[in-house]
């Protein structure tokens, strides 16, 4: 084997590692990669076959093949994020929109979070003595007058 192809067979391993160690998918994903990175290591080994395939589908070369099935897979895993998207999007719509039934918003009432709220918050003691001093600050300043 020449170097490359070493170097080619310790990608794919690294790449299956990473897959299963870090990824959590459903079996069917597993195997589809199980198959793939096999592939992958069978004609990295044999590129002779990966040219006698490409030659039994009509294409010059082996490596061509080989980016030509790329790019569908890709294609097709571009499609899959896609449709994923979408539906992440629409529950996340859907989501936003049950929360705003839940909790409204009325723009005209105080929320408890601005300043006019705040007394409301308070005990009735608080409230109570809060009026009576803003009445005699009030008061004083209108016998002062």
């Amino acid at each position: 084997m020449r170097p490359i192809q070493y170097l080619l067979a310790a990608l794919v391993l690294a790449g299956m590692l990473v897959y299963f160690a870090r990824l959590r998918s459903r079996l069917a994903d597993r195997l589809i990669v199980l198959l793939l990175g096999a592939a992958g290591l069978v004609l990295v080994a044999f590129p002779e076959l990966a040219n006698r395939l490409a030659e039994f589908a009509g294409v010059w070369r082996g490596a061509d093949l080989v980016v030509y099935v790329a790019l569908l897979g890709l294609a097709w895993i571009c499609l899959v994020l896609l449709s994923r998207l979408r539906e992440l999007d629409a529950r996340l719509t859907e989501l936003a929109r049950a929360i705003a039934l839940l909790t409204p918003h009325f723009p005209h009432r105080p929320t408890q979070h601005t300043p006019e709220a705040l007394p409301q918050q308070r005990g009735g003691e608080e409230q109570l003595q809060g009026s009576q001093q803003a009445a005699a600050g009030h008061g004083g300043a209108q016998s002062a007058s």
